[in-house]
């Protein structure tokens, strides 16, 4: 910082001040939300800007002391616009979790969001969910299951006429990623001789 003296002394002297080689935020967090699904924890963050930023890790904890790692996820480096991300926790416990964001740069500094928390109270009925919904053409969502773990499944994907443009069938797991379709409206059954469940899913 600067401090400039005109000369003079007492009330006529006036004093001029700048800043020099300031150092910008690594980021600007704009939110960080952590929410409940069906058997998952769907943590969305978004950041207004980046500078040197390196990765974020996202991190929980259910005492407050000890924290393991989840994800570790991409930064964008430097940017000036908005960016979104998300990832889901597919492997959530029973209780209340405490997650945060620990955001590290290129050399190696590091600062973390608030913590925020989620009472999980273990899967529910069978189903799936489409993530996210509405999607973009340029990426792909998947399906996140809950409680059809090790059963056979059978998927179809149904254009808005009612045609028939995407079969699988595999073994259910945690998730399944769907490949990338065109914009437009969508819709996802999924089966089994003891199931059958569909949902709708925007393209956009």
């Amino acid at each position: 910082m600067l401090i400039g003296i005109d000369g003079n002394s007492g009330a006529n002297c006036t004093y001029s001040m700048s800043a020099t080689n300031t150092i910008p935020l690594p980021i600007g967090l704009m939110k960080f939300e952590a929410l409940k699904g069906q058997g998952y924890v769907a943590l969305n963050w978004t950041t207004a800007t980046e500078h040197n930023n390196d990765f974020f890790t996202i991190e929980k904890t259910r005492d407050g002391t000890i924290f393991e790692t989840v994800a570790i996820v991409d930064g964008a480096g430097s940017s000036n616009k908005q960016i979104d991300y998300a990832y889901n926790d597919l492997n959530p416990v029973k209780g209340i979790t405490y997650y945060r964001i620990k955001q590290t740069d290129y050399d190696g500094s590091f600062s973390y969001s608030q913590m925020r928390a989620v009472e999980y109270t273990g899967a529910g009925n069978p189903g799936f969910s489409v993530v996210p919904n509405p999607s973009n053409s340029f990426s792909s969502a998947q399906l996140l299951f809950n409680d059809l773990s090790a059963q056979d499944l059978n998927l179809s994907v149904c254009d808005i006429s009612g045609k028939v443009i995407y079969t699988a069938s595999f073994k259910g797991n945690n998730s399944f990623m769907l490949p990338q379709f065109p914009p437009g409206f969508y819709i996802v059954q999924l089966k089994n001789d003891n199931f059958s469940q569909t949902k709708r899913m925007i393209v956009k």
